[in-house]
């Protein structure tokens, strides 16, 4: 299980990456692209997909705004979409930035619309877990 504690502003479950490290964007910038809510387009190349990502976090360094580095979907569950997002630690940590997977639906979002009472919490709860799941995968050990 994955801590939500907060320790001053970095939660547990924030990833903190030193954008200035070359070797560490680019193994965040595989593990990203071999996911396949992440996966490319078959017509576009891999690669520039991959280096797109690593532009925009060497970008990112020098931006004190959260940077969407990359948006992905859950194709077999149509409405699921994810973004990672790049944050800026604090303002002596110049090339640090904490790492976000933000997830939204269109079925939960349908269902609090219509005011699904019984359906919400259950969606809402399996959707965080996967978002959890999905945060491991990207970020652990990165």
């Amino acid at each position: 299980m994955v801590l939500e504690r907060k320790i001053g502003e970095i939660k547990t479950t924030d990833v903190v990456v030193d954008f200035g490290d070359q070797k560490v964007v680019e193994r965040l910038a595989d593990r990203i692209m071999a996911h396949e809510y992440f996966a490319v387009d078959p017509n576009t190349e891999l690669t520039n997909a991959r280096e797109e990502i690593i532009m925009k976090a060497i970008k990112c360094r020098f931006l004190p705004d959260p940077v969407v580095l990359v948006a992905g979907a859950d194709f077999q569950n149509g409405g699921e979409t994810y973004l990672v997002i790049a944050e800026m630690v604090g303002v002596s940590d110049f090339g640090k930035r904490i790492i976000k997977l933000v997830g939204s639906s269109e079925q939960l979002r349908q269902l609090h619309q219509n005011g699904g009472l019984k359906e919400y919490p259950e969606l809402a709860e399996t959707l965080r877990r996967k978002k959890e799941i999905l945060y491991l995968k990207l970020f652990d050990g990165v």
